[in-house]
């Protein structure tokens, strides 16, 4: 399996990370094929829970679940949001790399 370390790695092979606000979730796609998700509950308090990630088991020790949160937490419906990660992965990208997060996003 290929590991990919950034967004223009994962991009080049074909995959992409996009928002699907309507379904309150960000998703890894190749093909037009879900092979992922990173699932979020907001509310009108400017807070946001991300609190379940899944990636297809094929894909797992790729990278592209670290890229897929990284998307989520750095996009603009996070920002200056209160976030939490009920979800363990999220939890422990976030503690590693706060970086990560959108403008004005406290973890």
């Amino acid at each position: 399996m290929a590991k990919y370390l950034t967004h223009q790695e994962a991009n080049e092979a074909g995959f992409s990370f996009t928002h699907r606000e309507d379904e309150s979730r960000f998703v890894l796609t190749k093909d037009e094929k879900v092979l992922g998700f990173a699932r979020y509950t907001a509310d009108s308090n400017q807070n946001i829970d991300f609190d379940s990630t899944f990636v297809d088991p094929k894909l797992r020790e790729s990278g592209l679940a670290g890229l897929l949160v990284q998307t989520a937490v750095g996009s603009d419906i996070v920002k200056n949001r209160n976030v939490k990660a009920s979800c363990w992965f999220v939890e422990g990208i976030l503690s590693k790399h706060p970086e990560y997060l959108a403008e004005g996003a406290i973890f």
